[in-house]
């Protein structure tokens, strides 16, 4: 009961702190440093078995549903180009065969192709955002006091076992304005559509409270929308909690020009975010969400051997260890390309498989892309037709073939390509569209630098946490005190600015990196927003990963009610039909 009390009264601290005079819903002023004091003992953690689990915990919350999953099918990126990517855990690796048989796989429209990446961003995001609750506001030192191996489970909030905050009913909310819209942003509408969503039992702050409960009791209409933003606060929020939310419509307008994506992203905060800082970090989330969701995963940086002592998973081990994996080692067979760093600086290698190893592609069999035309039939020999004489051989299912037709005079080919997402890649893109040249941004470099410094940071890094290396070790590594380090230097403690938490996300992905369940945890162990934080990388991860990569024991316990787990697979069904463009 204590413990209990404790983390409710720390689940209040930015609620409390966000309805004084100028503050806002997820930041009207900065929060310099908000910390907890220390439970008596460590958290019991959920049982690791699905079935146990749920009888455990089925009467601590009338809002849980008893479902739960397997370890869940997803994108894969078969062959040699895999190779890289820790390997995904069978159904016995999670759970039980029993448990695992037992609950429900993901539904077969979303089980592959750019579908399962948008059930990945909404569900990673369900995840982060739950695994942070529990500790939302607390020191990074508290985490790790009471979690010494890693907070890598679900635990019980005053919302109950597995509900989510305000962070993932936004995005509900948003996800079903641009399917009821068509997939176009409008304003008003989605205004509408927070307010239908809200409860306050999730977590809002008071600003938030004063604006969604007005619209609910009062309405809005296309004049007092202009105004309701800064209605509380001069100039508007500059929190996060438009970053937060803002995931599905990155999915949606994953093709549309950078503007008109930045429009989009303005017109959906406009009821409660309409400051610079807000509006760029919503838009650097929303930017690198398309990214992601429209490549394929690409291996993360190599490195030098490992320091001694450490093996080359990264745990502790013998001394002189192989070195960790690189993408050289990884990719056998690959073109490589030069790709300059917007500092112009420095050039880093890019390894970009060929024609032949991309086997799977995003959109299934024999689509050359995450959203590649169809394929032709007839004709000279292409996707999908019958390999020509003069083309390599690739007639099994689901390869991608790109190769010129030759001498025979077949007019060549044009096939889609697909694009391979890295950290570094991931990095300049956002960077590329956050320069003065491009305009995108209002604030003065702010976002910018935050992006450089985890650039930088990246690149310097001796090793990254290595896939079999236990959370027990790694949080007293020094290259946990660098993430750390890098974290002080991009954010405040609670990171409340949307540009903070922006930041804050997109380094916990690149530095875990082929481990998005890693980089969740990381996320949480970052402190501070520790739910908005862990939301905001689940999110991204998804993007790029899928359902794949989501631990049963995760997926399993995510609250199944009238907006749960099974209504937000609903809606990514919906989504991933939306496309908008302009």
């Amino acid at each position: 009961m204590r413990l209990a009390a404790c983390r409710k009264f720390q689940g209040r601290i930015k609620f409390s702190l966000s309805s004084l005079p100028g503050s806002s819903e997820r930041g009207g002023g900065h929060i310099q440093s908000i910390s907890s004091s220390r439970p008596s003992a460590s958290p019991a953690k959920p049982t690791d078995n699905i079935a146990a689990g749920m009888a455990g915990e089925s009467g601590k919350s009338g809002k849980m549903m008893k479902h739960g999953a397997t370890a869940v099918e997803g994108l894969g990126v078969a062959g040699s180009d895999s190779a890289w990517l820790d390997p995904i855990p069978s159904p016995s690796d999670s759970a039980t065969s029993a448990t695992a048989a037992a609950f429900p796989q993901i539904p077969p429209a979303l089980a592959s192709g750019y579908p399962n990446r948008v059930a990945g961003c909404l569900l990673g995001k369900m995840c982060g955002d739950v695994l942070g609750a529990a500790v939302e506001g607390w020191a990074a030192e508290d985490i790790q006091l009471s979690n010494p191996d890693g907070l890598t489970d679900f635990l019980q909030t005053e919302r109950g076992f597995g509900c989510y905050t305000d962070d993932t009913q936004m995005a509900i909310a948003l996800a079903r304005s641009l399917v009821a819209c068509g997939g176009r942003v409008d304003d008003v509408h989605v205004a509408r559509s927070y307010a239908e969503e809200y409860q306050q039992s999730r977590g809002y702050g008071g600003t938030a409270y004063k604006i969604l409960s007005g619209i609910k009791s009062g309405g809005i209409d296309s004049d007092s929308i202009r105004t309701i933003g800064t209605k509380y606060i001069a100039g508007g929020s500059f929190g996060n909690g438009g970053a937060m939310r803002i995931a599905p419509l990155g999915l949606v307008y994953r093709h549309a020009p950078p503007a008109v994506l930045r429009e989009a992203v303005a017109a959906a905060l406009r009821c409660t975010h309409v400051h610079p800082v807000a509006i760029d970090g919503a838009f650097v989330i929303a930017l690198a969400v398309g990214y992601l969701a429209t490549r394929q995963p690409g291996p993360p940086l190599p490195l030098a051997a490992p320091p001694a002592g450490v093996d080359a998973a990264g745990a502790p081990g013998a001394a002189g260890a192989a070195a960790t994996p690189t993408a050289a080692a990884a990719e056998p067979t690959t073109t490589t390309t030069t790709a300059t760093s917007v500092q112009g600086q420095m050039q880093m290698p890019r390894k970009v498989p060929t024609s032949v190893q991309v086997q799977q592609t995003l959109e299934g069999g024999s689509r050359g892309g995450l959203d590649a035309p169809p394929e032709r039939s007839g004709g000279s020999a292409g996707v999908g037709g019958a390999p020509s004489s003069s083309t390599a051989a690739a007639t099994a299912a689901g390869k991608v073939e790109v190769e010129a037709a030759t001498a025979a005079g077949a007019a060549a080919e044009v096939e889609a390509e697909v694009e391979v997402a890295t950290p570094v890649g991931l990095l300049d893109y956002l960077l590329d569209h956050c320069g003065s040249r491009q305009r995108l941004l209002e604030t003065e470099g702010e976002m910018e630098l935050k992006l450089r410094t985890v650039r930088e940071a990246l690149l310097q890094a001796a090793r990254f946490k290595g896939p079999d290396e236990p959370w027990s070790h790694y949080l007293i590594s020094p290259e946990w005190e660098a993430e750390r380090r890098l974290q002080s230097q991009v954010a405040e403690q609670f990171q409340i600015r949307a540009d903070d938490a922006a930041a804050a996300a997109t380094a916990a992905l690149c530095f875990h990196w082929g481990r998005p369940e890693d980089a969740l945890v990381a996320a949480v162990h970052y402190g501070g927003d520790t739910d908005t934080v862990a939301a905001i990388t689940g999110a991204l991860a998804g993007s790029l990963y899928g359902t794949q990569w989501l631990p049963a024991r995760w997926y399993g316990k995510l609250e199944n009610g009238p907006a749960g787990r099974d209504v937000v697979l609903g809606l990514a069904e919906e989504l991933a039909q939306l496309d908008t463009r302009d």
